[in-house]
């Protein structure tokens, strides 16, 4: 399902990738929720990407991750700047990390 943000009057974005720990409202999300990612494509110019994130920063949204898939390099953007991570996502103990991330992206490539 693809979810536009109401967050300016003036841009809406479209987020790759996002994670809620609520029911989506519709017809678009009104209040910040846990998680957006962002993948950089080569018809995504890198300014826009930056601009998407201090959008959902100033929404409030919890954790703001940009991914390059080429470069297989995460950033997180926190505090109106981004800095590489290897860290997704955490919940209680359990963490996601860029390393599996790629590990399935390569299980899926070659259909194992």
């Amino acid at each position: 399902m693809e979810v536009t943000l109401r967050l300016d009057n003036d841009y809406e974005p479209v987020p790759d990738v996002i994670a809620v720990d609520r029911p989506i409202q519709q017809p678009y999300p009104t209040r910040a929720f846990a998680l957006v990612v962002e993948i950089l494509s080569p018809d995504d110019p890198f300014s826009r990407v930056l601009r998407k994130c201090r959008l959902y920063e100033r929404w409030g949204i919890q954790r703001i991750l940009v991914i390059d898939p080429d470069t297989r390099v995460v950033w997180s953007f926190e505090n109106g700047a981004l800095n590489e991570t290897t860290l997704l996502a955490r919940r209680g103990t359990k963490e996601a990390t860029a390393a599996e991330l790629w590990a399935e992206v390569d299980r899926q490539s070659t259909g194992n």
